[in-house]
């Protein structure tokens, strides 16, 4: 009888032993979710923020993926519609946007995004974080895949830094929704080079 006590006493414990091994990789598996999906990891420094974007509103019949952006810059005495980059590597506002992506909260919907911007966060430890602008007025936004909730004050402050918005005109401007939402202050719209570069184009015609 002893031993056959014994031996259950053994199974149960390795059963328990298991049961908590799992429960461990468990947790382990939702806080490594919750930190992709949360913002950046306040322990890493944010060194710069590469970008690629569209510099014009642009309607496709499927989904375009971040890995399909390729630098197209144009000639600006021709046209004026390409894939710009851009890199932001101010400190004061480098940190603005890893405060801002440190509020970010993960959507409830999963859906496929529809790339039209795409920006590299690199960290001085050489690691990155990618944040992708989707839909026709990149204003969905994906934090490393992930679908977050609506941020207006980020997405104004993206779009800002890497000079996008003196490249719009008319309607365009009244249908971004962080251009109407008078919550947050917003500073003059910044011109990158090639705007300059597409503005002396102009001139010389």
């Amino acid at each position: 009888m002893k031993i056959f006590l014994y031996i259950a006493i053994i199974f149960a414990s390795l059963l328990l032993f298991t049961c908590c091994k799992q429960n461990k990789k468990e947790n382990e598996k939702n806080l490594t979710n919750q930190s992709a999906n949360d913002g950046v990891n306040k322990e890493r420094s944010l060194t710069r923020i590469d970008a690629l974007y569209y510099n014009y509103i642009l309607e496709s019949e499927t989904p375009i993926k971040a890995s399909d952006m390729k630098k197209e810059i144009p000639v600006f005495s021709e046209d004026k519609n390409g894939i710009l980059d851009a890199s932001i590597t101010d400190s004061t506002k480098i940190k603005e946007i890893k405060d801002l992506l440190n509020d970010l909260k993960a959507s409830e919907e999963e859906t496929t995004p529809d790339t039209r911007m795409i920006f590299v966060l690199v960290y001085d430890d050489e690691s990155k974080d990618t944040i992708s602008l989707a839909e026709i007025y990149s204003d969905r936004i994906y934090f490393n895949g992930r679908e977050q909730i609506r941020n207006n004050k980020l997405l104004f402050t993206l779009k800002n830094y890497i000079g996008f918005y003196p490249w719009l005109i008319g309607d365009d401007m009244f249908n971004m929704s962080e251009l109407q939402d008078h919550s947050f202050p917003k500073p003059p719209f910044t011109s990158s080079r090639y705007y300059k570069e597409y503005q002396q184009a102009l001139a010389g015609k």
